[in-house]
């Protein structure tokens, strides 16, 4: 059976999940009505580890080398987890994450928000 777990990030901070269900009843909200709140922004565990035994989130930014060290971000696209790499302003490619990781050495190095400007790869 598949772990469902969640971070979130309350615009200052990332709070895992044990501060997460604390809020929750600390506020008493479902947590439904938090994931539509405009409060936090839920990131999902994927299920899978970067080469350094690092959780992959959603939101996550990866690291890893082609013919260069560049930066993709994970993301939740038509009901799988995908890496999105940014080619120009206006194209990208998506790959499943788990394709990815068995091709690559990622690594997780931050988050887009706590980090947006890892994604512009030079």
């Amino acid at each position: 059976m598949r772990e469902i777990k969640f971070r979130a990030w309350d615009w200052w901070r990332m709070l895992s999940d044990p501060k997460i269900w604390f809020l929750e009843w600390k506020y008493n909200y479902s947590i439904n009505d938090e994931l539509q709140s405009s409060d936090y922004i839920y990131m999902q565990y994927t299920c899978l580890k970067d080469k350094n035994g690092k959780e992959i989130y959603e939101g996550d930014i990866i690291k890893y080398k082609t013919n260069k060290i560049q930066h993709s971000l994970v993301q939740w696209i038509s009901d799988w987890f995908k890496i999105v790499k940014v080619l120009s302003p206006t194209r990208t490619r998506t790959s499943t994450l788990w394709h990815f990781l068995t091709e690559y050495q990622c690594e997780v190095i931050w988050n887009i928000y706590e980090n947006p400007d890892l994604l512009t790869n030079k």
